[in-house]
């Protein structure tokens, strides 16, 4: 098959692609904007165009796609391994013991883009919710206005645990601070935080902490390492800071605000069963062992 062949298969499935999604979005009023299967991140279709893009990355030779192009990733797919490493050994097998004795667990996403739910100035924005900041590239002192806006008075830690046991779940794990970097919990190292930014004046995960213990339910901490898109010296944010990812001083993220508040959410909650890093961008294989270690 010849390049123009291949790109015409490539652009004929994003236009299949971008039809369906809009067919069912019209169709389906009540699933609008973005938690349902054809979300932008995880329809199939996607799935399948990444898939072929794959596949023809080496024929058609795509070039790197960087943090301040297009989707923002720091290398080409295949530049970096961030699956980790296999369990091999004696201490590998007793950590994972727990995690996999639990089997079935609780994953919860919120925060302050709540507020927004997957619209932003009338209009809907695809993707997840929790990624409403960088798809639609709001600049921070607009998302700064959500926080006064969250106060979920409603919120009932025993009825969100109470749910995961009646189900059998054996751990929850909540995001204390996403990669909008907004802790959900109370934090002395940064005010962006759900006590000094929002009206509610309760820390939720100290809530949640009490109601775990008290149904043996295992409480868990997802928690953002590189992606931070209120900080000049993290992954992520390109339209309110121009210093190239790559030039940013990560090494101060880590030590001033990553490690800071990793010890308050293990040391100020209790027993926490595990803690959920994701999308390593900037970070080192050495800086990830060290912050494993740290934890």
């Amino acid at each position: 098959m010849d390049v123009k062949r291949m790109l015409t298969l490539v652009f004929g499935l994003a236009l299949v692609s971008f039809v369906a999604k809009k067919l069912v979005w019209y169709m389906n009023p009540p699933f609008r904007p973005h938690h349902s299967w054809y979300a932008y991140d995880y329809s199939t279709v996607n799935y399948i165009q990444f898939f072929i893009l794959f596949l023809l990355n080496d024929k058609l030779n795509f070039v790197k796609i960087t943090q301040d192009e297009g989707y923002k990733v720091a290398t080409r797919y295949r530049d970096r391994n961030s699956s980790g490493r296999t369990p091999v050994t004696g201490q590998d097998l007793q950590r994972l013991g727990p995690w996999n004795e639990a089997r079935f667990g609780m994953f919860i996403h919120w925060g302050i883009y709540s507020v927004a739910a997957g619209e932003w100035k009338g209009q809907d924005i695809d993707g997840i919710g929790e990624w409403i900041q960088f798809r639609a590239e709001i600049p921070i002192d607009e998302y700064e206005k959500l926080a006064p806006q969250f106060n979920p008075v409603k919120f009932n830690a025993k009825e969100w645990v109470g749910l995961a046991k009646d189900a059998g779940m054996k751990y929850l794990t909540i995001t204390s601070k996403h990669h909008d970097g907004f802790a959900m919990y109370d934090s002395a190292v940064s005010e962006y935080d759900i006590i000094d930014a929002t009206p509610f004046g309760r820390d939720p995960m100290k809530e949640l902490a009490d109601a775990c213990h008290e149904a043996d339910i295992s409480l868990c901490f997802y928690y953002s390492q590189d992606q931070d898109w209120h900080r000049p010296d993290a992954s992520g944010n390109s339209w309110d800071f121009s210093q190239p990812m790559n030039d940013r001083d990560f090494d101060h993220y880590l030590n001033n605000k990553v490690k800071p508040q990793l010890k308050e959410i293990l040391t100020n909650y209790g027993p926490i069963g595990l803690i959920w890093f994701d999308t390593p961008v900037l970070i080192t294989p050495e800086q990830s062992a060290d912050l494993v270690n740290y934890v």
